[in-house]
């Protein structure tokens, strides 16, 4: 990407950050912060953690028929997960490709393995952005979910990116979504804490819709980005409120996203790097 171009699109997400914070009453945000309850926000931030946990089994399930244990697909995923969620852009994704070489693994296979593996999440979210944005396609939704993932499998196979079945192949797609309903889980809990009664039906549509936004380059992790779509989806709520339960909830997944990662990469271990071959006879350092 040009150096003009990522200045422009990090200047974009400033400005949705700065544009939501101007909106915001500083009194009510306060109160609304305060007024969530220690269970409550720990309960929030293990469903982040709990939800990261479910999308490991989704990745260890990329290598069925494989020589390549559970152990360590797990330290893979989770050793990634941690170095993206602490370096600025996609770090942890390009070393979850170096991991894998360490598994007679190529880049190549590797990139497409971290291609499939989130073409998972993409279908997930973006179906919940139509059910979120387009009121008229709600019929047509039911039916993506049922031939999107027939033909994914038939490319998968095509380039024999991965040797699971069909049925694990819907597999993945059920804890995709099993993945993403425990973390929304987590978030509307904190809206209903401020909110008293709200529909998971309202809460979840919005959860994809800011997940599916936050994919875009302008910002880190998507922040100042999903309280917009969040304002967007969610209008007949407190601007303060909502976004002192995004923030709050922003908060937690990072902090409880990077424990459930080293947690099991201190029962698993951490993953080691292909080593590099040793020079050849009649090589030397310049």
């Amino acid at each position: 990407m040009k150096k003009w171009l990522q200045k422009s699109l990090l200047l974009a997400g400033f400005f949705l950050l700065y544009r939501v914070l101007t909106r915001v009453n500083w009194p009510e945000f306060e109160k609304a912060v305060v007024s969530l309850s220690p269970v409550l926000l720990i309960g929030a931030g293990l469903s982040a953690a709990m939800g990261l946990w479910v999308k490991s089994l989704r990745w260890h399930l990329c290598f069925q028929n494989e020589k390549i244990v559970l152990r360590d697909t797990l330290s893979v995923f989770f050793a990634s997960n941690f170095f993206g969620l602490v370096t600025p852009g996609r770090v942890g994704e390009l070393l979850r490709i170096q991991f894998l070489r360490r598994h007679q693994i190529d880049a190549r296979r590797g990139l497409a393995l971290l291609i499939h593996d989130r073409f998972f999440d993409f279908l997930i979210l973006f179906g919940g952005f139509l059910w979120a944005f387009a009121p008229t396609l709600h019929a047509w939704i039911p039916l993506l979910f049922l031939l999107s993932p027939w033909i994914h499998y038939r490319i998968v196979q095509k380039f024999r990116i991965s040797h699971a079945g069909l049925k694990i192949h819907y597999l993945q797609y059920g804890l995709s979504f099993l993945s993403y309903a425990i973390f929304a889980f987590g978030f509307h809990a904190l809206l209903r804490s401020s909110f008293g009664e709200l529909s998971f039906l309202s809460s979840f549509p919005a959860v994809l819709s800011a997940n599916l936004a936050a994919w875009l380059p302008i910002s880190w992790n998507g922040l100042g980005v999903k309280e917009q779509v969040y304002l967007s989806l969610l209008s007949d709520l407190s601007v303060s409120s909502v976004v002192a339960v995004s923030l709050t909830h922003f908060v937690l997944t990072l902090i409880f996203s990077l424990l459930g990662s080293l947690l099991p990469l201190l029962i698993l271990g951490f993953p080691q790097m292909e080593k590099a071959p040793p020079p050849k006879a009649g090589e030397g350092v310049s």
